[in-house]
């Protein structure tokens, strides 16, 4: 396996598959919805530890409704980790409450001095 950053993943189809292991794994009831995103702390500690960074984000239905497909996933970027820099994001519906939909993400963290450890 290549690596640059030992922190980073660089074969992305084991990146993806680990991704969708994760989703397949997690069902509804299983996690909590957020309240707030996950700290860059936790981000990278869950990074470090899963090859991932996962939590469920509770998106109200109006602001799912006026985005598009790229800011929907910046949506739910910046609900779980507080960027909008989450790479490689899996996601479905795991569960609703009045007009608040909630979704389980998955996806890895950006090579960036952002989130460098």
């Amino acid at each position: 396996m290549n690596e640059e950053n030992n922190n980073i993943p660089c074969d992305l189809p084991r990146v993806r598959a680990r991704v969708a292991e994760a989703l397949a794994r997690k069902r509804r009831g299983d996690m909590k919805p957020l309240t707030e995103p996950l700290t860059k702390k936790q981000s990278l500690a869950q990074f470090k530890e899963h090859g991932i960074v996962r939590g469920v984000v509770v998106v109200d239905l109006d602001d799912l409704i006026s985005v598009n497909l790229e800011g929907f996933l910046d949506l739910i970027s910046t609900k779980l980790i507080g960027s909008d820099l989450l790479m490689d994001v899996a996601y479905y519906v795991c569960g609703y409450n009045s007009g608040e939909i909630h979704i389980s993400v998955a996806g890895i963290l950006p090579e960036s001095d952002d989130f460098s450890t």
